[in-house]
């Protein structure tokens, strides 16, 4: 409840009201003084005539008010057993006089028709002779711009202490975070209407983008529809601003909040730091995320081997597949350790092939390692014998082969007459959160016609990797690119352009940068009927040209088995 005070006295000023007699019989109401800061009659030794005294305040303007509230406290003494004069009272009365205007000339109660509003008294009966101090509160409701209000005795033996009026209204702050037009309280809710409300803070929203109305009831308060209300915005925080008022403050550093509401905000998961808008978590460098609502994992790079024991043999498919592969462990953790602190650990991904021993290995490495390196040390560990009864003789990549006594890089497998052979093969599994690659990375891979067939590892390196590949995804080309987005996160809402080689789709993404909600794409995909190489060739110079627009990020997503 919200009330403005018109007039409190006795205020900071000598309290001064004019004073009126009826009759001249007694001394009738007597002025404040410094010394005692109240207004006392009492004319209750009056024999011939009734006493009537009137005390009348100064012309008050309301301000739209339309119910007043008045407070007067005041001592009164009973009337004695003894020595009673016929006119002796122990009540008064206040009166009003209505006005558009403050009057020019001096208004008297005794001569303008002052309205009667209520007889004031003690509440508990008082006994001959006995004093009392009481405060009345009682309201008034008004017809005019403003009013004039006076006190009538008629016999009373009385001093007022204090006279206030007051009225109420609703204030600008409704609820957290909602804002409505000041409004005086109406004289009783009957008569209620609808106010419109606006979010105060500019980081909140309104629940559901609906209006928000309110009614400012007789007693000061709103009373506010249930579903209207404003939300702190994503990243954002309800919080106690200044003077008791409510805002929607930044989620701190490492925190963050992914909806609409005035719940706090909560600490990023382990391996995560919170977005710039604050409204997400992203992995730290070294770890990814599998989908929006999984933890973060550290980086892998998985490198395929192909290892053939010409030296042993078997049949029907069978092998001691655990004894091999906790040989190789055995011995590609000495040809890592000290050299390589990249190395993780080494699986055995399909069964044995017999006749010569043939197996393939995937070998597990944190995102960082490049694949030279790795190719560097298996090398050095062959000629120094580190690999035991494995000796490798050749990797080789995807496009080329580097021969381990040479290190030279030539086109097909070398096997020497009698040696043992192993097979690396440069497989690089997409991640989902990247940063985008340079303009000459991204390129590079897809003139595959042009440049040379060669992607360097420091290049491929830059690329972090997560540890599963995306089912139903075909890369354009085969080396890794940053930005690719898994299909399982976008939806194709409808085509809106076609070419002779490719169309153009409006689609939304789930988790776009950290984003929780989603985010409006376009998506350019290659028609069936197209060819591989002029397919290619048209969508590369399409993402040159769509390079040039800095703000937007295209997602590729190829509809053909290519």
């Amino acid at each position: 409840m919200y009330v403005e005070t018109l007039v409190e006295e006795p205020g900071p000023n000598l309290w001064y009201w004019a004073v009126f007699k009826e009759i001249s019989e007694g001394f009738g109401w007597s002025h404040p003084s410094t010394q005692s800061q109240s207004y006392s009659v009492c004319d209750i030794a009056s024999i011939n005539d009734e006493p009537k005294n009137w005390l009348r305040t100064e012309y008050i303007y309301i301000k739209g008010a339309t119910r007043l509230n008045i407070e007067v406290t005041y001592d009164l003494r009973n009337c004695p057993l003894a020595n009673v004069m016929p006119f002796c009272r122990s009540n008064f009365t206040l009166y009003s006089y209505h006005t558009d205007h403050k009057l020019d000339y001096n208004p008297d109660p005794t001569k303008l028709k002052f309205q009667k509003e209520t007889v004031i008294a003690p509440e508990t009966p008082l006994a001959p002779a006995q004093r009392t101090t009481d405060t009345f509160h009682g309201s008034i409701l008004t017809k005019a711009k403003g009013i004039y209000l006076a006190l009538l005795d008629q016999g009373a033996c009385l001093t007022i202490r204090k006279f206030v009026v007051r009225y109420r209204f609703c204030s600008e702050t409704g609820a957290a975070l909602v804002k409505f037009p000041r409004t005086v309280a109406p004289a009783n809710n009957i008569n209620s209407t609808n106010h419109e409300g606006e979010c105060t803070d500019p980081h909140s929203l309104k629940r559901n983008n609906q209006k928000i109305f309110g009614v400012c009831l007789s007693n000061g308060e709103w009373n506010i529809t249930n579903s209207s209300a404003c939300l702190c915005s994503y990243g954002y925080e309800l919080t106690n601003g200044s003077s008791d008022s409510f805002v929607c403050k930044e989620c701190q550093k490492g925190f963050y909040k992914d909806s609409v509401g005035s719940e706090k905000c909560v600490p990023c998961p382990e391996n995560s730091a919170s977005n710039i808008d604050r409204n997400g978590c992203m992995c730290n460098e070294g770890y990814y995320r599998s989908s929006i609502v999984a933890d973060c994992e550290v980086f892998v790079k998985v490198i395929n081997i192909t290892m053939v024991i010409t030296s042993e043999s078997c049949t029907d498919e069978k092998y001691d597949e655990s004894s091999l592969l906790a040989r190789v462990e055995e011995v590609m953790e000495e040809a890592f350790a000290g050299r390589f602190s990249g190395f993780k650990s080494v699986h055995l991904k399909s069964s044995i092939r017999c006749g010569s021993i043939t197996f393939d290995l995937a070998l597990i490495f944190n995102y960082k390692a490049k694949e030279q390196d790795v190719i560097t040390v298996l090398r050095n560990a062959s000629k120094d014998g580190k690999l035991g009864d494995f000796i490798v003789s050749t990797i080789k990549e995807t496009r080329s082969q580097v021969d381990f006594e040479t290190g030279n890089t030539e086109t097909g497998t070398i096997t020497p007459p009698g040696s043992v052979t192993g097979i690396i093969t440069g497989a690089v599994r997409a991640g989902l959160e990247m940063a985008k690659p340079s303009q000459s990375q991204q390129y590079m891979a897809l003139d595959v016609w042009n440049l040379s067939p060669a992607i360097t590892d420091a290049e491929r390196a830059n690329c972090p990797q997560p540890a599963e590949s995306v089912d139903e995804y075909t890369s354009l080309y085969s080396s890794p690119r940053c930005w690719e987005i898994p299909t399982e996160l976008v939806s194709v809402e409808k085509v809106v352009g076609k070419g002779p080689f490719g169309q153009v789709a409006k689609a939304t993404v789930i988790g776009l940068q950290g984003r929780p909600t989603k985010t409006l794409v376009a998506v350019k995909m290659l028609k069936g009927g197209a060819t591989e190489f002029s397919s290619m060739r048209f969508l590369r110079l399409e993402l040159i040209n769509l390079d040039n627009y800095d703000d937007r990020l295209y997602v590729n997503v190829d509809d053909l088995t290519v």
